[in-house]
C-alpha cells in the first residue's frame, strides 16, 4: 500500500535512499541505479504510463539552496529542450509536496562505455561508431547552445538496439545563462577535460569535442591519454605534455582516425574541430573507409560479450571540482626564487629500459639511491624526490623543467636490467645552458649496483664542486643490503608504500617484512617498516598496536644505524600520533641534521611546531620544505593554517588560494577559509564555503564537522545535529542537547568525551588540543572552573587561537569575563611576538 503524499520523500538522514515500494508522487520505486553529489538516482515505475523510468533527486541538505535548485532546474531544462536520437530523453520536473524535487527520465537496458571499457578497448568500428553517434548528439545540443561540459564513458550508454545516448547534463552551460559554477571551482570530471576548462576559465562547445576526442582515445587504446593517482598531475599532463601515441599503443590503426583524435585533442581550441557536425562527418568518413556507413543514430548490434544485457547503472553522478594547473603556480614559485645557484639540484627519474614489463621499481630504486646520498650534502639545495619524480617521462626541456623546479642544474638517466647485469647511463646538465657536465656508462654485474649508485651520486657532488664535510662524509650511506633479494623486496615496498593508499600500504608491509627476513640487518627497511605501519594508523587510528610497532621498527633501524634520517622521520612520526610532542619534535631535528634536504621531515617538523604553539619556528621550516617539495599542495594549506594563526589573514587566505587553484577539493584548506571567515564575522560567506565542500565531498568527515560548527554558530541547533553526528562530534552534540531541552543526553555525551580526553593525557598526550578540547567540554557543562583550569593549560602549552576562541560556541559561557578576557590578552601578546619574529631566517643544522 502506498503511503501518503507528505512522506513519500523521507530520504533519511544525511540522504538515506528511499525504499523500494515507496511512492513518489505516480512513481513507485524499485531500486537505486546509484548517487553522487548531485542527486541519488532511482530506477521507478511510472504507474500512469506503465513504463520504467529513472528518477533523480536532489540531495535533501541542498533542497534550500537556490543556486542547487537552480543547477538540478537547468539540468532538466537543457536536456528535455533536446529532442535527439542521441541524448537522454527527459520526460518531466516535479517537486513533492514535502519540497524534493527530482527528474524523471528515460530508462535504458544496456551498458555504459565505462562498463565495456573494463573489457578492454573496443574495435576501430565499434569506437568510431560510438564517437560518432555521440558527435551527432552533440551537434544537436551545440545547435542549441548547450555545452554539456562532462563528457566521459560513465555518461554515454548504448542501449540494447544499438542507439547511443548522451546522459546527465548536470553540469551543461546554456548560453546567454548565467554561470552558476561558484567562483574558484572548476566544473567537469580530471581525465576528459580540456585545458581551457582545467585552467577554470570560460569554455565553449569546443571543450566537448576535446572530450569526446579524450574518449575516443580511451576506446581505441584500453588506457586514458592522461593518467596519474594525482589529479594535480592530470592537470598538468592535458596542459603541458603530449600523451602517448595511439599509434604506438595500438600498431596498426587507421591513419585517418588517428589523426581524427590528434586534432580533436588539440590543446589550443582554435586548431581544434571547430563544430562536433565536422567531427562527426570525419568520423563517417573513416567508417566509410571500413566498409559500410553507419546509420544515424544507430551502432551495429553487438555481438561481443562486452555488451551484454545489463541494466543500466549510471548513479555516479558526483561533480568533479578540479583546479587550474599545477604549472601555473610552479611558474609563477619560479619567478619568485631567482637565481638558484649553481649548487642547485633535480635528480629526474631515471628512465627504464628493461625488457621486463615491471621493472620501473629498480630504476625509480636508482633515483631514490642517488637523490638520498646527494641530499645528505648541506651545501648542495636539492628539490625532493617526490617533485622531481612528477617529471619522469616529462617531454619538456631539461631547461623548462629546471626552472619551474627553481634550480640551475639536472640529473637524469637510464638503467636496463637483465638477467645477473645492468646498464646505467647517468648525466648531469647545466640547465640554464643546456650543457652537458658530466656524464658516465656503468654496465656491470647487477651485485654492483650499490658501488654505481653511490659513484654517480659521488661524481655529481664533485661536478658541481660540492664536497661532503668529515661529518657528512661518515653520514653518507654506501651499502643498503648485501642481499640482493632483500633490497628487491625493499624497492618493491617503497613501489607500493609511494602511493599512499590503504591496500597498498599493508602490501608495502608484506614486501618489507620479506627484505628483512631475507637480512635482519637491513637497517633502511626496518626505517620503512617504521613508516609504513605509522601510515597505517593514519588510515586505521583505532589500531594502536601499529604505533608501538612503529616505535619498534624505527628504533630498530637506528640501533643498525643511527644516521639513518629515515628511520628518525618515522619514529617522529610514530610519537606525532601519540601526541608525544617533545620526543616526535626531537626525531624531526635529527632527520633534518642528518638530511639537510629532507623535506619530507621539514614539512613535519613544521606540523609538529604549529601543534605546540611555536608557529614562528614552524613556519619557517613549512616554506622551506615547499621550497624543496614545490607540488606538495597539502603543504600550502599548512603555511595558511600557520598565517591564520599568526592573525595575518591577507597570507593566509593567499595560501589557501594557493592550494585550492591546485587542488580545489582540499577540504583542509577549504576548512581553513571556513575559520577564516568566522573570524572575520563573515558567518554567511563560511555557509557558502560549507557548501562547497558538502557539495565536493558529501561523505567527508571534516566537510561534516565544519558544517555542524558553522550552523552551531549561526545558533542554528538543528541544521547542525545531522553533520555533528556524522562527524562524531561529541562537544558539538552537548551543545545541541543543552540547547533543545535533552540535558540528560547532553551530560552523557560529556562525561564520556571528558573520560576519553584525560586518557589521552595518561598517555602522555602533549599537544596542547587535548586540555582545550577539555575546556570546551567543561565550558559546555557549566563547570567554569574546570574550564579555566584547563584553558590555562592549554595557554601553557602553546595555545595560539585566541581569536578562534572568540566564535567558538562552547566558550560562550565564559565569554566576557575577566579572567577569560585576560587569558586571551596573554595569547595575543605571545602571537604579535611569533608574527613579529617570522621573518627571521631558520637554523637549518640546529639539533635536538
Amino acid at each position: 500500500m502506498s503511503e501518503g503524499p507528505d512522506k513519500t520523500v523521507e530520504l533519511g538522514r544525511q540522504g538515506s535512499p528511499l525504499p523500494p515500494g515507496r511512492t513518489v508522487a505516480h512513481y513507485r520505486i524499485l531500486d537505486v541505479l546509484g548517487r553522487g553529489g548531485m542527486g541519488i538516482v532511482y530506477r521507478a515505475e511510472d504507474l500512469k504510463l506503465k513504463r520504467t523510468v529513472a528518477l533523480k533527486f536532489l540531495p535533501p541538505e541542498l533542497t534550500g539552496d537556490p543556486e542547487a535548485k537552480e543547477r538540478f532546474i537547468r539540468e532538466a531544462q537543457a536536456a528535455s529542450a533536446l529532442d535527439h536520437t542521441n541524448i537522454c530523453t527527459v520526460f518531466e520536473i516535479a517537486e513533492t509536496e514535502a519540497g524534493a524535487m527530482f527528474i524523471a527520465m528515460a530508462y535504458y537496458k544496456g551498458s555504459t562505455l565505462r562498463e565495456r571499457l573494463r573489457q578492454g578497448s573496443l574495435s576501430v568500428r565499434e569506437a568510431a561508431d560510438v564517437a560518432l553517434q555521440v558527435a551527432r548528439g552533440l551537434d544537436k545540443a551545440h545547435e542549441r547552445g548547450i555545452i554539456h561540459r562532462d563528457i566521459k564513458p560513465e555518461n554515454i550508454i548504448t542501449s540494447d538496439d544499438g542507439v547511443a545516448k548522451i546522459l546527465d547534463f548536470g553540469l551543461a552551460k546554456l548560453a546567454g545563462q548565467a554561470n552558476l559554477t561558484k567562483t574558484g571551482v572548476t566544473a567537469g570530471t580530471v581525465n576528459y577535460m580540456s585545458p581551457e576548462q582545467a585552467r577554470g576559465g570560460d569554455v565553449d562547445h569546443r571543450t566537448d569535442i576535446w572530450s569526446l576526442g579524450v574518449v575516443l582515445y580511451e576506446s581505441l587504446a584500453g588506457r586514458r591519454p592522461f593518467a596519474s593517482d594525482s589529479s594535480q598531475a592530470v592537470i598538468y599532463s592535458i596542459l603541458h605534455e603530449e600523451p602517448p601515441s595511439l599509434s604506438t599503443l595500438r600498431p596498426g590503426l587507421p591513419k585517418p582516425l588517428v589523426a581524427v583524435v590528434r586534432k580533436a585533442t588539440t590543446k589550443d581550441p582554435a586548431g581544434r574541430y571547430q563544430s562536433a557536425a565536422d567531427l562527426a562527418a570525419d568520423l563517417e568518413a573513416v567508417l566509410h573507409t571500413l566498409g559500410g556507413r553507419a546509420e544515424p543514430g544507430r551502432v551495429g548490434r553487438p555481438t561481443s560479450r562486452l555488451w551484454s544485457r545489463r541494466s543500466l547503472a549510471w548513479g555516479a553522478l558526483a561533480l568533479a571540482v578540479l583546479g587550474v594547473a599545477l604549472a601555473v603556480f610552479l611558474r609563477q614559485r619560479s619567478r619568485a626564487v631567482g637565481d638558484p645557484g649553481r649548487k642547485s639540484l633535480a635528480v629526474l627519474p631515471f628512465r627504464d629500459l628493461s625488457e621486463q614489463k615491471d621493472g620501473s621499481y629498480f630504476s625509480d630504486g636508482v633515483t631514490d639511491q642517488v637523490t638520498s646520498q646527494l641530499s645528505r650534502l648541506g651545501d648542495l639545495r636539492l628539490i625532493s624526490r617526490v617533485s622531481a619524480k612528477r617529471y619522469g617521462n616529462s617531454p619538456k626541456s631539461l631547461k623548462a623543467i629546471a626552472g619551474e623546479l627553481g634550480v640551475a642544474c639536472v640529473a637524469e638517466g637510464s638503467v636496463r636490467r637483465a638477467g645477473g647485469r645492468v646498464k646505467v647511463v647517468a648525466r648531469l646538465v647545466d640547465a640554464t645552458n643546456d650543457r652537458q657536465i658530466w656524464s658516465e656508462t656503468y654496465d656491470r654485474d647487477l651485485a654492483e649496483i650499490f658501488a654505481i649508485q653511490a659513484d654517480i651520486a659521488g661524481q655529481i657532488a664533485s661536478s658541481l664542486g660540492v664536497a661532503p664535510s668529515a661529518e657528512e662524509g661518515k653520514r653518507i650511506p654506501q651499502r643498503t643490503t648485501a642481499n640482493l633479494e632483500a633490497y628487491d623486496y625493499y624497492l618493491r615496498g617503497m613501489d607500493y608504500y609511494d602511493r599512499r593508499r590503504k591496500q597498498d600500504n599493508e602490501q608495502a608491509i608484506a614486501l618489507f617484512n620479506k627484505a628483512v627476513e631475507r637480512d635482519p640487518s637491513f637497517a633502511r627497511a626496518y626505517a620503512a617498516l617504521g613508516a609504513a605501519y605509522a601510515q597505517q594508523h593514519y588510515y586505521e587510528p583505532g589500531a594502536g598496536a601499529t604505533l608501538a610497532t612503529s616505535i619498534a621498527m624505527s628504533q630498530k633501524a637506528l640501533a643498525l644505524d643511527p644516521n639513518l634520517p629515515e628511520a628518525q622521520r618515522a619514529l617522529g612520526t610514530a610519537y606525532f600520533f601519540k601526541g608525544w610532542a617533545t620526543r616526535a619534535i626531537d626525531c624531526y631535528y635529527q632527520a633534518i641534521k642528518l638530511d639537510p634536504n629532507y623535506a619530507s621531515a621539514m614539512a613535519n617538523l613544521g606540523v609538529a611546531l604549529f601543534n605546540v604553539g611555536q608557529l614562528d619556528e614552524g613556519l619557517k621550516w613549512q616554506q622551506r620544505a615547499v621550497s624543496l617539495e614545490p607540488t606538495s599542495i597539502a603543504q600550502y594549506a599548512f603555511v595558511g593554517d600557520t598565517y591564520l594563526d599568526l592573525a595575518d589573514d591577507e597570507e593566509a587566505e593567499r595560501w589557501y588560494a594557493k592550494a585550492l587553484e591546485l587542488q580545489p577539493e582540499l577540504m583542509g584548506a577549504r576548512g581553513g577559509l571556513v575559520q577564516l571567515r568566522l573570524i572575520q564575522n563573515r558567518p554567511d560567506d563560511a555557509l557558502k564555503e560549507v557548501e562547497r565542500m558538502l557539495t565536493m565531498a558529501p561523505e567527508d568527515p571534516l566537510s561534516a564537522w565544519y558544517a555542524g560548527f558553522v550552523h552551531l554558530v549561526r545558533g542554528e541547533y538543528k541544521k547542525a545535529e545531522p553533520f555533528l553526528e556524522k562527524a562524531a562530534n561529541t562537544g558539538g552534540l552537548a551543545i545541541v542537547y543543552q540547547h533543545t531541552g535533552r540535558r540528560d543526553e547532553a551530560r552523557e555525551e560529556l562525561e564520556y568525551e571528558i573520560d576519553a580526553q584525560q586518557s589521552f593525557l595518561r598517555e602522555g598526550y602533549e599537544f596542547y588540543r587535548v586540555p582545550y578540547t577539555l575546556a570546551q567540554l567543561c565550558a559546555v557543562w557549566g563547570n567554569k572552573d574546570a574550564a579555566y583550569t584547563w584553558l590555562d593549560r592549554a595557554v601553557k602549552g602553546g595555545f595560539p587561537k585566541y581569536r578562534f576562541c572568540r566564535v567558538d560556541p562552547a566558550m560562550a559561557s565564559l565569554r566576557g569575563e575577566e579572567k577569560f578576557e585576560q587569558l586571551m590578552k596573554k595569547v595575543q601578546d605571545n602571537v604579535q611576538r611569533m608574527r613579529r619574529a617570522a621573518d627571521a631566517p631558520p637554523s637549518p643544522r640546529r639539533g635536538p
